[in-house]
């Protein structure tokens, strides 16, 4: 509990480095410094957009300490291992794993023999497809990387250095925990690779809503009063985003935008698009 609570203010700093960088990276491509239009208390509060994401990280991570402190009975080497961080691949990929589950399978049918067979077989599970998408996911940026409306010329560059160092991280966890077993700083390790697979998913998020409103496919439509005339969108004029004070609307013909503060704004009509 004392750790926990020590952790707050760096938890509460990633979480508005988060809640920032998915701000920053979906308006960047309307050219709008969206810090210029945020309140103090929108900026820290930013992380709120990504509540369901973070909840479903914050679930892995929880499925991931389950093998720290739930033992399995039945089996003094899986006890054993609990003694200290185990990294994702020592878990997933050491060749004993499945000598692991045979031997809780083969065990007494106690409760909590079942319960770790169930647990350790949904992490080995689940951890097998994060590793598998870890792999896979360089593979699948490398074509995204040509698209030119997809990626401007300085972002391939980022997207193939990123993708390298992807690959070199990860092969070089799987050579260490072949010899090892054990991956050294384990803990600091997982945590790396979370967050820039958290961050990664943000922004790939973002750059496609960004790119499909680009191309003329809004989420929304709207309409609403402003200084006694009519604005809507069509065709040409698309909805972006708004904030607490602010309402951003781009026109696609000449690549600019429209920004509009709430305050003067009335009758506001907001229809999820049936495009």
């Amino acid at each position: 509990m004392k750790k926990l609570i020590e952790s707050i203010p760096i938890i509460s700093a990633l979480l508005v480095l988060v809640g920032f960088l998915n701000y920053t990276t979906f308006y960047r491509f309307f050219d709008i410094e969206i810090v210029h239009y945020l309140t103090s208390g929108e900026l820290i509060l930013s992380f709120l957009p990504l509540t369901l994401p973070i909840l479903l990280l914050m679930l892995f991570i929880s499925l991931m300490l389950i093998i720290h402190i739930v033992p399995f009975p039945g089996d003094s080497k899986s006890s054993k291992q609990t003694d200290e961080p185990v990294s994702l691949l020592t878990i997933f990929l050491a060749s004993e794993t499945f000598e692991i589950i045979k031997r809780q399978f083969n065990a007494k049918r106690t409760f909590e023999n079942v319960i770790g067979l169930i647990l350790l077989s949904l992490i080995f599970i689940l951890g097998v497809v994060i590793i598998a998408f870890f792999t896979i996911a360089p593979f699948l940026l490398f074509p995204l990387a040509f698209d030119s409306q997809l990626f401007p010329e300085w972002d391939k560059v980022f997207v193939f250095v990123i993708s390298a160092l992807w690959f070199l991280l990860l092969f070089d966890m799987i050579m260490v925990t072949e010899k090892k077993g054990r991956i050294r700083h384990a803990g600091w390790v997982n945590l790396i690779f979370l967050v820039i697979g958290f961050v990664f998913f943000v922004a790939m998020s973002n750059k496609i809503k960004a790119t499909d409103i680009l191309r003329g496919n809004p989420g929304y439509s709207i309409k609403f009063e402003f200084q006694g005339k009519i604005v809507q969108t069509d065709s040409n004029i698309v909805y972006v985003g708004r904030t607490s004070d602010y309402l951003f609307l781009r026109n696609l013909s000449n690549k600019s935008n429209s920004i509009y503060q709430c305050n003067e704004i009335k009758n506001i009509e907001i229809l999820k698009s049936s495009n």
